[in-house]
């Protein structure tokens, strides 16, 4: 069975004709400074797919809450090393929820294009995040970022974000930047 969800690396096509969002999948952080973190609880609240679905399950609510043309890709972090074969769980899950046709999971690709295709990016606790900010792409974080506030990112819900995605105030991520 051929499904759109699997672990092979996909090129990033520019020429999708229809809403997408991009889940930028960071759960194997132990590489990351533990910097980001206010402290070791919130680094290992988020090291296990287990514990980011017991969290916020994102594929659920895009299922539930997305357009029904809308698309969610859902691509891995260039440090996650894919031990745990994200695309198949992925894929499991996304059947599960009978969105398999909309949810894509890739291994690769040109991030600044895609955000600059999308419709809105959601990250845990990113700088994918702020690259997001600086390409006026709406951001939702899951995580505690520390660019995750009023005027910068979607401060509703993860439910909220897939039907009206809120872009940041211009002069407030210059000012972040900066």
């Amino acid at each position: 069975m051929n499904h759109p969800v699997s672990e092979k690396k996909y090129k990033f096509e520019s020429s999708i004709n229809t809403t997408f969002f991009i889940f930028i999948f960071l759960i194997y952080i132990i590489h990351l400074p533990i910097l980001h973190f206010r402290n070791l609880k919130d680094v290992i609240k988020f090291q296990s797919e287990s514990k980011v679905c017991e969290e916020v399950d994102v594929l659920t609510s895009f299922a539930a809450n997305s357009h029904a043309n809308d698309h969610l890709v859902v691509k891995l972090h260039p440090l996650d090393p894919n031990f745990k074969r994200w695309g198949r769980r992925i894929a499991k899950h996304s059947r599960h929820l009978h969105v398999e046709s909309r949810v894509h999971f890739i291994d690769g690709g040109k991030l600044d294009e895609m955000i600059r295709l999308s419709a809105g990016v959601v990250v845990v606790n990113s700088t994918s995040g702020i690259q997001a900010l600086q390409l006026d792409c709406p951001t939702k974080t899951l995580g505690d970022a520390i660019y995750n506030i009023p005027g910068l990112t979607h401060q509703n819900t993860l439910d909220s974000f897939w039907q009206s995605p809120c872009k940041a105030e211009p002069e407030l991520v210059n000012a972040f930047i900066q």
